[in-house]
């Protein structure tokens, strides 16, 4: 006679948790990429996803921002952006990618664009008060929200600045013929 095989052997109890842990993994991961709110956003850098990201980190950042402000500040952000070299941009979304995965450090299983304002802020100063290279993506991520906020004109009231001080040259207006032709010849002023 054969011995009946146990119902829960070591072997089968192994394999059942290996399997429940990728199925978790899986559950736990599709619920942090996925679900992020629709934008309409037209963005050449930075992927919807990294919006929202910025946003709600400007929340932080920025408190008194408007929603609509909010987006013109990503927008402005990209817009800088685009002028980076592609290695330069991989470093970017690992930036934002860092950012909105990082609240398990501050024991926050969510990402961080589905967390209160106060989960967030918490997040964001555990990071600035970290050191190495959390405490730089802290900063990387700081200074891309203020930028993007001191590139708006209706900014500049607030810090007294009054908007550049030499207008800009429309194209075809100016010419290197035509400085020339105002200036004197070194010849002439000598002859004088």
């Amino acid at each position: 006679m054969e011995a009946k095989k146990p119902l829960f052997s070591r072997k089968r109890f192994l394999g059942f948790l290996l399997g429940s842990s990728v199925l978790l993994t899986g559950v736990g991961l599709y619920h942090r990429l996925t679900g992020y709110p629709a934008l309409s956003w037209q963005g050449k850098v930075l992927k919807p996803w990294e919006a929202a990201v910025l946003i709600a980190g400007m929340e932080v950042v920025l408190p008194s921002l408007s929603f609509q402000m909010s987006l013109t500040v990503a927008e402005n952000v990209d817009r800088f952006l685009t002028s980076f070299l592609p290695s330069q941009l991989g470093e970017i979304h690992a930036l934002f990618f860092a950012i909105e995965h990082l609240t398990f450090l501050s024991f926050y299983p969510q990402r961080l664009s589905r967390l209160s304002l106060e989960q967030r802020d918490r997040v964001l100063q555990n990071l600035a008060n970290s050191s190495g290279p959390l405490k730089l993506c802290y900063q990387a991520f700081r200074d891309f929200c203020f930028l993007g906020y001191y590139q708006d004109p209706s900014t500049w009231k607030n810090l007294h600045y009054l908007g550049p001080l030499i207008q800009r040259i429309p194209p075809k207006t100016f010419s290197y013929r035509d400085l020339l032709a105002t200036t004197q010849h070194p010849k002439a002023l000598v002859a004088s």
